[in-house]
């Protein structure tokens, strides 16, 4: 039987996955210039590689090809800015999907990302102390360092889902549910809610008839929330829900998913803010908390549609954290999220075959 994931032990492929993991570090500080310079040389690095090999299958030159179609409107109908913008991240996370789609790497390094976040979690907690660096850098959840754990990524969502991955994999390799419960244990001490409720429906997913009674009793509770909406009881609930909520309601939200060229996504949160409101802040003011909505907004219809079909495809173990997890701050375009996502996904493929031979 013909093996088609492969181990890389290519040099290069763990460089390229440390700049990645460099990238997500500083997306989330105010050293733009230096992440924008190594996107760039990452891409070019990878598009290379990826032509050097002439291995580009028919529905990856297909969705390239709908990138390029839909840019080119969103050129005309954008700003040059907003274009590039949404251009670059659509572009870097399909390229990154191509090159590592059939990859995995030696597993150290990417153990001592993971095991390291966990460290810094644990430091946090106990001691009170946080490891990594954070005078000057002016971190986007700079208001979160003294409630919640940043954790190794600056951010708490992304070391969370970041650590829901790396045990999703862990208990697909071995020991279900001892893996599952120590994921999830961990992602709570990170305090990011949906990212385990995302972890939560993956795991439920093993088993069918519960999954879909997990399905029916979330849409049970959303049309309840729609009645609850209108009442005071609904300040009882978090802030971030609130906030989800109050946008999953609001009709205006949806025009983004029928945008045919991607939009200005600096406009559409200045739109967020343009309706009578239930709650204190919503809107720009706290940003866009559905990472849906991001999609459509920087994509449009068409690419955005075309793009999540292309990913979930590929994606058999990790497809019902990805899905549930764009609920809320989902990272189904951030490339280091990416790599992890086809790294682990093509190794228990190359385990499986491995069994079946």
């Amino acid at each position: 039987m013909t093996i088609y994931m492969y181990k890389s032990k290519n040099i290069l492929d763990s460089f390229l996955v440390l700049v990645l993991f460099i990238i997500c570090l500083l997306a989330e500080t105010n050293l733009n210039e230096i992440q924008i310079i190594l996107e760039f040389f990452v891409l070019i690095y990878m598009i290379f590689k990826i032509v050097s090999d002439g291995k580009i299958k028919k529905s990856e030159g297909k969705l390239l090809l709908i990138l390029f179609l839909i840019s080119f409107f969103s050129f005309i109908s954008n700003s040059f800015f907003d274009f590039l913008l949404n251009f670059k991240i659509f572009l870097l996370a399909i390229i990154t999907i191509i090159y590592f789609r059939n990859k995995y790497l030696d597993e150290r390094l990417v153990n001592f990302i993971i095991f390291t976040n966990l460290f810094i979690l644990i430091i946090k907690l106990f001691f009170g102390v946080y490891l990594l660096p954070t005078k000057g850098l002016d971190l986007k959840f700079q208001d979160l360092l003294d409630s919640r754990p940043l954790g190794l990524f600056y951010n708490t969502h992304m070391s969370a889902y970041v650590t829901g991955i790396y045990f999703i994999y862990k208990s697909n390799l071995s020991q279900f549910y001892l893996n599952s419960v120590k994921g999830a244990g961990f992602i709570y001490l990170f305090f990011s809610r949906f990212t385990l409720f995302a972890f939560i429906a993956s795991f439920i997913s093993k088993f069918r008839f519960l999954f879909f009674i997990f399905v029916g009793a979330i849409f049970t509770t959303f049309v309840g929330l729609i009645f609850f909406i209108t009442t005071d009881y609904i300040f009882s609930i978090s802030h971030s829900m609130r906030i989800i909520l109050e946008q999953f309601l609001d009709l205006e939200s949806y025009q983004v998913l029928f945008n045919i060229t991607p939009k200005s996504y600096s406009n559409y949160l200045n739109s967020q803010i343009n309706y009578d409101s239930l709650f204190t802040a919503t809107g720009n003011e706290v940003g866009n908390e559905i990472q849906l909505f991001t999609l459509y907004v920087e994509g449009g219809f068409i690419l955005a549609s075309s793009y999540l079909f292309f990913l979930i495809r590929r994606l058999k173990k990790f497809r019902v954290f990805l899905i549930f997890s764009l609920i809320h701050y989902g990272f189904a375009t951030t490339p280091f999220v990416l790599f992890l996502f086809l790294n682990y996904e093509n190794r228990l493929k190359h385990i499986n075959i491995k069994l079946s031979d």
